[in-house]
């Protein structure tokens, strides 16, 4: 199957925001991975801790020297979402790239790929498509609606597979999209009012940040030329957060949900996003790409 892969140049600014917990070796290896492209763009790195992993943090920092970096620590327990918005509120940027701090490995060009698409004035963020270290994807973006939630596209699949309509191999519109290597335009980011830190603290602040820029017009593009690889999973997050974290974003965006326009309605919701059909079929009208409208939800809700 062929395609066309449609680089753009960008001479924005960017800086790359890291919320970290300082713990084993990951962090030295995520500035390992991403030290070209940060040195070649003259990105700053903020590394957003918290005081029980602070030492650790500035230990890794004092080992990679040669990179642009600066510290900020937290009081308060680890909050993903409230990290990545005070590291973004540091600094003076035209673009945010977060990055996760167990990336291990990216492609060559990652970050020119991502500010690239960027570059068309009707994207609001891009993503990069991650991997595990067992050459299996983890994340192509992220389908709404299966179980009523949310679900990685082309979880599992081989790396380099063309994917469900070679889907794998081209720049592509998605819903919403993984923020564990994802740049967007800071006065987009600060026009939305960044990641929801009360309602959505640790697992869909990025799904809800997605949803809020597509609300407001933006595109959402995940890149194939654009590719990290992530090790396992080191946190686990209480069920019963989980489940918290599910209600409010059914409560807030049931509709979009219920009806992903990026999601074919002859595939199934019932498993793994693109390895089933549905049945009985959804609704089979012609889709238009309507902007997602959030739902107001009660106060105390």
């Amino acid at each position: 199957m062929a395609s066309v892969h449609i680089r753009r140049p960008s001479l924005a600014s960017v800086a790359l925001v890291i919320a970290t917990d300082g713990k084993g070796d990951a962090l030295g290896r995520c500035l390992q991975a991403i030290a070209p492209a940060a040195k070649a763009s003259g990105a700053e790195i903020v590394l957003v801790d918290t005081r029980y992993g602070h030492d650790a943090v500035v230990a890794t920092v004092t080992q990679t020297p040669s990179l642009n970096m600066s510290i900020l620590t937290i009081d308060g327990p680890f909050n993903p979402a409230r990290m990545a918005n005070l590291g973004a509120r540091s600094i003076d940027s035209q673009h945010l790239c977060f990055i996760a701090d167990d990336i291990v490995s990216v492609t060559d060009t990652w970050l020119d790929e991502l500010l690239g698409r960027l570059a068309d004035p009707t994207a609001g963020c891009a993503s990069a498509i991650t991997e595990g270290v067992d050459g299996l994807i983890s994340n192509g973006g992220i389908v709404l609606g299966p179980r009523f939630s949310t679900a990685p596209a082309f979880a599992d699949l081989i790396a380099g597979e063309p994917g469900y309509g070679g889907l794998m191999t081209v720049a592509h519109e998605r819903s919403a999209l993984d923020t564990s290597c994802m740049v967007v335009r800071r006065r987009d980011y600060d026009a939305v009012g960044g990641m929801d830190e009360t309602w959505f603290p640790f697992i869909h602040s990025g799904v809800d940040l997605c949803l809020k820029l597509r609300a407001a017009g933006h595109r959402l593009v995940v890149t194939p030329h654009a590719r990290a690889v992530r090790a396992s999973a080191r946190r686990s997050i209480a069920v019963s957060r989980q489940e918290r974290e599910l209600q409010r974003l059914r409560a807030r965006w049931s509709e979009v949900l219920a009806d992903d326009p990026s999601y074919s309605p002859f595939l199934g919701l019932d498993g793994s996003p693109y390895t089933s059909l549905a049945w009985p079929l959804r609704r089979a009208a012609p889709r238009r790409a309507m902007l997602p409208v959030p739902t107001p939800v009660p106060v105390g809700f």
